[in-house]
């Protein structure tokens, strides 16, 4: 009876991460997501580097060390995003398989726009 319950504990465990805290594919980085599928497309590159432009321009503490403010480096986003998406992402469809690639076009896209 012991082992009974104890194996019913371990299924209930297991179906407990599989449905509620394995990785699914939304919240997968873009690494695991190149290791998992081969490739990702540049698009989602992209949108994720937006995000992390986003979240750089929301964090003070970032800004200050780089001697600039929220509101400039809104305002550097606002006015370089459509360049920049244009230069360092000009073909959406394109599958990007290396990490390395990914690595640079973040920096890039991030120099890019915000010019630090």
């Amino acid at each position: 009876m012991k082992y009974v319950i104890y194996i019913l504990f371990l299924a209930g465990g297991y179906y407990g991460y599989q449905n509620y805290f394995a990785a699914t594919e939304d919240n997968l980085s873009i690494n695991d997501k190149i290791l998992k599928n081969g490739s990702v497309p540049a698009e989602e590159i992209k949108l994720k580097a937006k995000s992390m432009v986003k979240f750089i321009c929301s964090d003070e503490e970032i800004l200050n060390s780089w001697g600039s403010s929220v509101s400039e480096c809104s305002q550097r986003y606002s006015k370089n995003e459509a360049i920049c998406d244009t230069r360092i992402f000009p073909k959406n469809e394109q599958q990007i398989s290396d990490s390395s690639v990914v690595k640079k076009l973040f920096s890039q896209y991030r120099k890019c726009v915000l010019s630090y």
